[in-house]
């Protein structure tokens, strides 16, 4: 790790004020970045953030109580949905 952040092939800072895509800007260039884990290319889905902005709307960003105590209704619907598209059994945990 040590030699990595040494050549500088780690703990970058990325420079870009906005975030999006497959590029990142380091040291005034752009470059691919593969450290990415939108595996399905949904991270820039306006959908997708759409629903995220309305679901920290409705219920905050720090819900972290344990499902065995209390869950908000999204995890149902997540559930249900995940089921309905694997056609599977689906235990969703935050």
């Amino acid at each position: 790790m040590r030699l990595a952040h040494e050549l500088g092939m780690s703990r970058q800072a990325i420079e870009d004020e906005k975030f999006q895509g497959a590029t990142m800007t380091l040291d005034g260039r752009p470059l691919v970045n593969f450290g990415l884990c939108s595996y399905l290319g949904l991270g820039d889905d306006p959908r997708l953030v759409d629903a995220a902005i309305d679901a920290t709307t409705r219920y905050g960003n720090s819900y972290s109580s344990s499902i065995a105590y209390s869950r908000l209704p999204l995890y149902d619907d997540l559930r249900e949905k995940l089921g309905t598209m694997l056609d599977a059994s689906v235990m969703v945990a935050g």
